[in-house]
């Protein structure tokens, strides 16, 4: 769990001056959630005396706040570049581009928008509460004329600004520092401070509620709803009038509004005097219009009468979004004669506690109430939070099968373990309830989507079939043991003999011979063995063309590969006579490349081209007057056996007088095995083997 630095502050009516006895049903709240859930305590005020009481609330939350981040995207900076985005959360990255207002990166463009999406933003500080405060777009709150605002006001004044992420439910207070005008590079910088996830909220606190409902909000959701009373829930769609969520559903209320109230427009003092309809009758059918157009932005407030509890109250609208562009509204409700505690009488003060987003964690507050009483002019209720998150344990197989393995042998597999929670999870035990199945775990404690690897080793020391089971508990509160299958088969491994460890054989070109050894098997079980033949060849070849001689015949060809036959005509470089003509002039032997440098280089250390190219197209010069007379030996790369040799020249005729040349080239040693056959061999039996040795050699290997 980990602890958030929530300063929050509610502040309600101001007191005036009677005295008498008032109590509270309760002075501690101490509730445990899991992530996701609310819950409600109700706080009841009592005036027993016979004069009334006024009184108010504010909230002092104790979390312990972070040290907040100070932001800065200097003028021209690529607002595409995370490095110039202030990425608040996963939905919000802060940027501006090189003029415009701020936007969020995330889902927006460099355009002129109202601000950054997702967020809502009021003039003022969190030590205000948020409450209190009037949230709108951030070019809104800002007069539509944000670079002036800022530099002449907020900055000069160090005036903070409120920012509501919409979508994690946070607000974050920002002290803007520098803001670049007129076009000239879109630089801004800013302090992020504190901030609050909005884990506790109040309702009840009749003579003075500010309600808001951000666009897209869903509805449905209780803190989307303003709970006037216990049958009305005022709140909107994605567009259309209010209703009410109680008794309403949304799209069922266009022609009238919330049910159970009806409205005038006018003000509390006028009550007599004022004519009641239902809410759009009383907008003249025109909502939207009428809202935007007059009541806003004239301050012109409105009545609602509250049928079910015979209660009015003055309604003062700050914001509606028209369009149906997400069903936006905020407004401030007051109660007729609220504040004040009539003698022998009480009122209620519900407490939410929790919520869809606020994270796991320890939350403490302390709810003042404030009285004209002077007997107990304070009360105090403490309130503790604790979030529990839910780690959920997932593995990527539940069984796991080593088959058949030879006693002396081991055999390791692996299991994936993923937190899909949303909380930290702790692997507090891994085991294995057979000896001969033995466990490694990476990691034993996973944050949220990370995963560890859990390693099974079988390692046999019996004959025969087995059976094992590995168990791992967590602080997984669904599934806080799970268990992993296992099962192998040992066996005693075979044991292999041979009736020679050598043959040695003199073979005349183009001639055979064959030669015969047995391989036994004298273990209890079954071998199975592979027969691989390395034909090793010839690992040092010295070969000569000498001049004029004819590069059709073998003998002046040096047969490298079956596919690989290097020689040289008459003139011109040396070519493949497998696939090439010398009179095409070559640029080295086709499914050839040429280095210069030895294997002591490392090939992957070598720059590989044609023959021609690497010798800068000056072959006769480079090797008579550089590589012959130095000793500098080139690297050749059979393209078709995939296999390098180091080639050092001895000689080369230039100048058109025969094209005679001569090398030694020696094979890399780290050669790769040919013919491989896999034969099955029972216990206790042997078989003999006869080995057919052909060797063609080159007839002229000096």
């Amino acid at each position: 769990m980990k602890k958030l630095i929530l300063p929050l502050f509610f502040v309600f009516s101001t007191l005036s001056g009677q005295h008498d006895d008032v109590s509270l049903s309760v002075s501690d709240i101490d509730v445990d959630l899991f992530i996701g859930e609310s819950d409600t305590v109700e706080v009841v005020i009592t005036n027993s005396g016979d004069s009334d009481v006024d009184w108010s609330v504010e909230i002092n939350d104790s979390t312990e706040v972070y040290g907040g981040v100070t932001f800065t995207k200097i003028d021209y900076a690529d607002w595409t570049d995370e490095t110039n985005q202030d990425r608040v959360s996963d939905n919000l990255w802060i940027t501006r581009c090189d003029q415009y207002p701020l936007f969020n990166a995330y889902s927006q463009g460099c355009a002129y928008n109202n601000g950054p999406e997702g967020t809502q933003w009021a003039i003022g500080s969190l030590s205000d509460g948020v409450e209190n405060l009037y949230f709108g777009d951030f070019i809104e709150v800002l007069d539509y004329n944000v670079g002036t605002v800022l530099n002449e006001n907020l900055i000069p004044n160090n005036l903070p600004m409120v920012m509501h992420d919409t979508n994690e439910d946070v607000y974050h207070e920002i002290q803007f520092h520098s803001w670049t005008e007129g076009g000239y590079g879109g630089g801004f910088s800013y302090t992020r401070g504190a901030s609050t996830a909005g884990w506790i909220h109040l309702s009840g606190l009749d003579d003075h509620v500010t309600f808001t409902k951000y666009d897209w909000a869903d509805w449905t959701e209780e803190i989307n709803q303003d709970r006037v009373s216990d049958s009305l829930w005022i709140t909107r769609g994605n567009d259309m009038p209010l209703f009410n969520a109680y008794s309403q559903d949304y799209g069922n209320n266009a022609a009238s509004g919330a049910d159970g109230t009806e409205w005038a427009i006018g003000s509390l003092g006028d009550l007599e005097n004022l004519y009641f309809d239902n809410f759009v009758g009383t907008l003249l059918g025109e909502v939207g219009y009428q809202l935007l157009g007059n009541l806003i932005p004239n301050n012109l407030p409105m009545v609602m009468h509250d049928l079910y509890e015979d209660i009015y109250y003055e309604v003062q609208f700050h914001s509606w979004t028209g369009g149906g562009n997400g069903g936006g509204f905020s407004y401030t409700r007051i109660r007729e004669g609220a504040g004040t505690l009539s003698a022998n009488s009480s009122d209620t003060l519900t407490v939410i506690l929790g919520g869809p987003s606020v994270d796991p964690g320890e939350y403490s507050a302390e709810m003042i109430i404030s009285t004209s009483d002077t007997n107990t002019p304070e009360l105090l209720v403490d309130i503790d939070l604790t979030v529990i998150g839910s780690s959920i344990l997932v593995l990527s197989t539940d069984s796991l099968d080593f088959d058949t393995l030879s006693i002396g042998l081991e055999s390791s597999q692996f299991v994936e373990l993923l937190n899909t929670g949303n909380d930290l999870l702790t692997i507090t035990s891994v085991s294995s309830d057979n000896s001969e199945f033995q466990v490694s775990l990476d990691d034993d404690s996973l944050d949220i989507m990370e995963s560890t690897l859990l390693t099974v080793t079988y390692v046999p020391s019996t004959d025969g079939a087995i059976n094992g089971q590995i168990t791992i508990e967590s602080n997984d509160l669904i599934n806080p043991t799970l268990t992993i299958q296992l099962t192998a088969v040992g066996q005693v491994p075979p044991e292999i003999e041979l009736s020679v460890d050598s043959l040695e054989v003199f073979v005349s070109p183009e001639d055979s011979t064959t030669r015969y050894f047995t391989i036994s098997n004298t273990g209890p079980n079954n071998l199975v063995y592979n027969i691989s033949i390395d034909d090793i060849g010839a690992q040092t070849v010295t070969f000569v063309k000498e001049d004029w001689a004819d590069w059709t015949l073998p003998e002046n060809q040096d047969r490298v590969s079956n596919n690989l036959w290097i020689t040289r005509g008459d003139y011109n470089a040396i070519f493949n006579a497998y696939n090439e003509h010398p009179d095409n002039h070559p640029h080295g032997p086709e499914g050839t490349l040429w280095a210069i440098g030895s294997f002591y280089d490392g090939v992957e250390n070598l720059y590989f081209d044609s023959f021609v190219n690497v010798l800068g197209h000056n072959v006769g010069n480079a090797l008579n007057n550089d590589f012959i007379p130095n000793n500098q030996p080139m690297v050749m790369h059979d393209l078709y056996e995939d296999i390098y040799y180091e080639v050092q020249f001895h000689s080369w005729t230039t100048g058109g007088a025969g094209g005679g040349f001569s090398y030694t080239r020696t094979r890399d040693p780290n050669r790769q095995n040919t013919d491989r056959s896999s034969i099955g061999f029972h216990a206790d039996e042997s078989r003999r083997h006869n080995q057919d040795l052909h060797q063609s050699l080159p007839r002229n290997i000096k």
